[in-house]
């Protein structure tokens, strides 16, 4: 089980405020982490993945959708893992067979559409999005703690 702790909260009102918003909120965060991302279809989740692979100087990032994970690394040798469970039927064993070997002490692990939060040795948050508007956003982020 886990417990979520809110640590912010925030309304954007375009695409770009989105982006710029989240990047700003989360300047501080160091690598190992996680963020599991949760909103409906088409409210923002990749975009806030591209803007937060792009803050940590990965450029290419796209939907995972149709390839439900991508590997990515940047010249400091970090690496961002980007899952979209969207369309995975059995989403804890391909996350055991197919994710969890590939993340290291500098790795960004950031989820689409899971249904579950794997215990993981690194800071995990959890990202609940919302769309108010055709590109206005609620956005809440949460630090998530063990209950176990």
């Amino acid at each position: 089980m886990w417990e979520k702790e809110l640590l912010w909260k925030c309304n954007t009102i375009s695409t770009f405020d989105t982006s710029k918003t989240v990047v700003s909120k989360l300047n501080g965060l160091v690598s190992p982490f996680s963020i599991y991302l949760d909103g409906e279809i088409g409210g923002g989740k990749t975009t806030v993945c591209k803007s937060i692979g792009k803050f940590y100087g990965f450029s290419k990032i796209i939907s995972s959708s149709f390839s439900k994970v991508s590997y990515h690394q940047n010249s400091n040798k970090k690496d961002l893992i980007h899952c979209d469970f969207y369309n995975v039927v059995n989403q804890s064993e391909f996350f055991y067979n197919e994710v969890f070997d590939n993340i290291t002490s500098c790795s960004i692990f950031l989820s689409e559409w899971s249904s579950f939060i794997y215990e993981l040795k690194m800071q995990q948050f959890y990202m609940k999005i919302i769309t108010t508007g055709d590109f206005n956003r609620n956005i809440s982020f949460y630090m998530l703690h063990s209950t176990q």
